[in-house]
């Protein structure tokens, strides 16, 4: 479906997913932040991935601390100049324009949101993002993941990606499955590989358990063949 829409979020959630494997597979945790870095060039709201992700990242030492400044700095700066040259009326705007009709003369009128207004669309459009946009399934399936294996850098990944999925929501509470689109890669594959780690692990004692009755079964005919052979 996501492939079908003329918006640019399946080049987004492809562009993504290719920096979480830089991230996750090979461990080029600068190129791979610096892939999301670019992430923003294609969707603007990309940068709360990029920011949570680096941020996680350099907590746990592995970027530095000038190459996150410095990776923070083009998101940001990325996200403000397309922006400006795009034309970009702000927050307030989009907000009323998305949730409350159309504004036709956005640049000639004074457009103000309330607390009000705010907290009723994010309570309207929780059940968009969990059932249509199927974020509550996503969840359930990465926290499985994180409870089957916590110390799985694929299963911390997939928490991480949902957060920033809840927080991209707060700041414009629109639950699309659009939105949510890195979540539909990122999240299936962490499971199965922690599965696939856990069932491994847990077949591994009794294969190993099994090995030295083997081998003391083969000594023993082999010592009875020999027997045999001498009488």
């Amino acid at each position: 479906e996501l492939s079908r829409w003329d918006t640019p979020d399946a080049l987004a959630m492809l562009v993504a997913t290719a920096a979480l494997y830089l991230i996750l597979g090979p461990q080029k945790y600068f190129w791979g932040s610096a892939l999301l870095v670019l992430d923003v060039w294609i969707r603007t709201d990309s940068v709360v991935l990029a920011g949570i992700v680096m941020f996680v990242l350099l907590l746990r030492g592995r970027l530095e601390f000038l190459e996150f400044i410095s990776l923070s700095a083009l998101a940001l700066g990325s996200y403000f100049v397309i922006g400006h040259y795009s034309g970009d009326y702000g927050w307030t705007v989009h907000f009323r324009n998305s949730f409350f009709g159309g504004v036709p003369t956005p640049g000639e009128i004074f457009l103000h949101v309330s607390m009000k207004m705010y907290l009723a669309q994010v309570a309207k459009g929780v059940y968009l993002l969990l059932v249509d946009g199927s974020f509550a399934l996503y969840a359930l399936l990465g926290f499985l993941a994180l409870w089957l294996r916590r110390s799985s850098p694929y299963a911390q990944m997939a928490v991480i990606v949902l957060c920033a999925r809840i927080v991209s929501y707060l700041l414009y509470p629109n639950g699309d499955p659009r939105y949510t689109a890195v979540l539909y890669v990122m999240i299936p594959v962490a499971l199965v590989i922690v599965a696939g780690a856990e069932i491994s692990d847990r077949l591994s004692p009794r294969m190993g358990a099994e090995i030295p009755s083997d081998v003391h079964a083969n000594a023993a005919a082999r010592r009875e063949s020999v027997v045999a052979s001498q009488k």
